[in-house]
């Protein structure tokens, strides 16, 4: 990195942009930066976009799954087994923004470990539901 774009960082305002006595090159490369970080600011939101509540967990039955989606989209929600296959599918629809609420029963399956998987416009959450 050179000297020039290294001292316009340390003496910016980010608020202004790069100053006027850089090179084009240099202006690119502030550009650049101020680019990557908003691309990760991005990725980030978009990884908060599932929240989830389970209720309750551990269960000895039914369970209520509850989820706050901050956009519509394609939801997928199976139920898997320690190894990760998928023993059910719970939900596999275009789902609009707002609260989703599934009720399901896991009765017949025997005692352990599960998995639920969620994957709402390509983000991915897996939570992990105990029966008792």
């Amino acid at each position: 990195m050179n000297a020039v774009y290294e001292n316009a960082i340390n003496e910016s305002d980010p608020h202004k942009g790069p100053p006027n006595e850089l090179s084009q090159y240099d202006k690119c490369m502030f550009a650049n930066l101020y680019c990557n970080d908003l691309v990760r600011l991005i990725s980030v939101l978009e990884k908060q976009q599932i929240v989830l509540k389970l209720f309750p967990n551990p269960t000895d039955g039914t369970t209520t799954l509850s989820l706050e989606l901050e956009s519509a989209g394609n939801l997928t929600i199976t139920l898997n087994d320690l190894l990760g296959s998928e023993l059910f599918e719970l939900h596999n629809a275009f789902t609009d923004v707002g609260t989703f609420t599934k009720t399901f029963s896991m009765e017949k399956l025997p005692v352990g470990v599960y998995y639920l998987k969620i994957i709402h416009n390509g983000n991915t959450k897996v939570e992990k539901v105990i029966k008792n």
